[in-house]
């Protein structure tokens, strides 16, 4: 009935008054008659943009009434968020529910007091179930293919190049291609900002997948990533090896994970990029201590 008004009232009916209808949607709810609406003469579609850090701040300094909020709870929401405003509110209400967010003698809302930083007190909040269900929601009806898909596309990364899920999925040109389709028209994708593949909107639609998949699964697409890999540094292409290590080592093979991550720390370290050599130092100690049974601690 809403939309059927809207239709009518985008016909002509409202041309002559100075009336504005102003109508809201999530992008990711777009249906036909939608899109129809949308495209009438009279009707002016704007797909609003994602938060910048500076505007989150300001939501949730208006949503609390006060001059500023916290840099480091501001940090946290925006980085969580990516600039979505509903996941900014919902993270605000649990942020209350926890107790994280806390009203003081006057009345005014500000961070709990804790012998923890802020961003550490700010990590224990839980996801809300109310961004769960978005995610869920998203996600639902998916073809077994597409979905297959989707779960690689998880094991791979936030972004990964389009060619090689392909490798990974074991998939035909058109069962990747509707894929694609099916998870960028319901928001789930985004292509990069360079064309060179695509990218998770929002990594909570990586993350919570990945999550359920059992130990079993995880392994095993792990270790198609790898063979990927490996099939395309065989046939010459640039392969990261840090990425190659990754995925041999989630997948339980430490032996063949070692040597591409101590060349990752070695090339890390050639360009003075002490951190990332150290990761992957760690992580190479780590591999060779998950292949080495002597020196695991007696569990009998």
């Amino acid at each position: 009935l809403s939309l059927g008004l809207l239709a009518h009232l985008a016909a002509g009916a409202l041309r002559q008054q100075p009336v504005l209808v102003l109508g809201l949607y999530r992008c990711e709810e777009s249906t036909p008659e939608l899109e129809r609406l949308a495209d009438e003469r009279d009707v002016q579609a704007c797909q609003l943009s994602r938060l910048s850090p500076h505007e989150v701040g300001r939501m949730v300094a208006g949503m609390l009434s006060i001059d500023e909020a916290a840099t480091d709870f501001v940090r946290f929401l925006s980085d969580k968020s990516e600039g979505n405003s509903f996941f900014v509110a919902e993270y605000m209400r649990m942020a209350v529910a926890e107790q994280v967010l806390v009203r003081d003698a006057l009345g005014q809302w500000r961070l709990a007091e804790s012998s923890e930083p802020t961003s550490v007190l700010c990590e224990s909040l839980p996801l809300p179930h109310s961004l769960r269900e978005v995610v869920e929601r998203r996600l639902r009806g998916l073809s077994p293919s597409t979905h297959a898909v989707m779960l690689f596309a998880a094991t791979m990364g936030r972004e990964f190049d389009l060619a090689l899920l392909q490798l990974v999925a074991s998939k035909s040109d058109t069962e990747i291609l509707e894929a694609i389709s099916d998870l960028v028209q319901r928001h789930a994708f985004e292509p990069v900002e360079d064309g060179a593949g695509f990218r998770f909107c929002h990594d909570k639609l990586r993350e919570l997948p990945y999550a359920a998949l059992d130990a079993e699964q995880r392994k095993h697409n792990h270790l198609c990533v790898a063979r990927a890999l490996e099939l395309r540094r065989s046939q010459g292409f640039a392969v990261e090896r840090a990425a190659l290590g990754h995925h041999l080592l989630a997948a339980g093979e430490p032996a063949r994970a070692v040597p591409h991550l101590v060349a990752a720390g070695d090339e890390a370290m050639q360009l003075n990029a002490l951190d990332r050599a150290v990761a992957q130092y760690a992580a190479a100690e780590q591999a060779i201590m998950a292949d080495s049974p002597v020196m695991q601690p007696d569990r009998s």
